[in-house]
């Protein structure tokens, strides 16, 4: 193997390797590699290492309310150097501008939403087992499309509604044929399958047949951060969340679910 070679499997592994340990909310560790991301910056020949950077400090606001670079640090970056081609690999500079895009709909900041809402909603699920980033990168998108699904159901807009909905489903159908090969996703897809029926059918039964699924596969696959959020939702869906568990939710920018 060459040293360029070594390189590129070198900036293609961090980005995976720091969500794999933010998912087991090793969060000293996540920080540790997301340091080593940045030291790399300079040595790669176009933007991917930096969007990736970026979309990780995203990831880790979204998942844990912690703060690596503020977000209009984040947003700057991806209106500016941001915006020039990523030729290496553009799976970061698309999980950053859907991450971003998220942030803005879970604070109903609807009109700062829309300026990314096209970029997010041409994201494509790569073929089965292509690309552990892009499936990942597509659970953001999903919880993003279903709180969207839900603003638009309570103002019965229903050519809104109809378009979230055919994504939401073609995103399904999708990620569900192409976890297969990657069941690193399998807890989360199950998570969002449960928030989606509730949200559009009212089935809390289905629901929770779900979520019990979810938990199932996020045990047997360590997912420590999904694990907190299916007892959120769990407490949430049955009005059971004490006001402390309320209020921390609300502080880290409208958590997920």
């Amino acid at each position: 193997m060459t040293s360029s070679q070594l390189e590129t499997l070198v900036f293609v592994s961090l980005p995976f390797l720091a969500h794999m340990v933010l998912l087991r909310r090793q969060v000293m560790e996540f920080g540790n590699l997301l340091q080593e991301i940045r030291d790399l910056l300079d040595q790669d020949h176009d933007n991917s290492l930096k969007c990736w950077y970026y979309a990780m400090c995203m990831c880790l606001h979204l998942d844990t309310g912690l703060v690596t670079q503020p977000y209009t640090k984040c947003v700057k970056y991806m209106q500016g150097e941001g915006m020039e081609p990523t030729l290496r690999d553009p799976n970061g500079k698309a999980r950053l501008i859907v991450c971003i895009w998220l942030w803005e709909v879970r604070n109903e900041n609807w009109e700062a939403a829309t300026v990314w809402q096209k970029t997010a909603w041409d994201f494509v699920v790569q073929d089965e087992g292509e690309s552990v980033g892009n499936y990942l990168t597509c659970m953001y998108l999903i919880e993003g499309l279903i709180i969207y699904m839900v603003y638009k159901m309570d103002r019965k807009n229903l050519a809104a509604i109809a378009r979230a909905d055919s994504l939401l489903k073609t995103l399904f159908k999708n990620i569900t044929k192409a976890q297969k090969a990657c069941r690193l996703v399998t807890p989360r897809l199950y998570h969002l399958k449960a928030y989606y029926v509730i949200a559009k059918y009212n089935d809390y039964k289905k629901g929770f047949e779900l979520l019990n699924k979810a938990k199932k596969f996020a045990e047997k696959y360590c997912n420590e951060l999904e694990l907190s959020w299916i007892k959120h939702s769990e407490l949430a869906w049955v009005h059971k969340l004490s006001r402390e568990m309320q209020i921390f939710g609300k502080s880290i920018v409208k958590r997920r679910l």
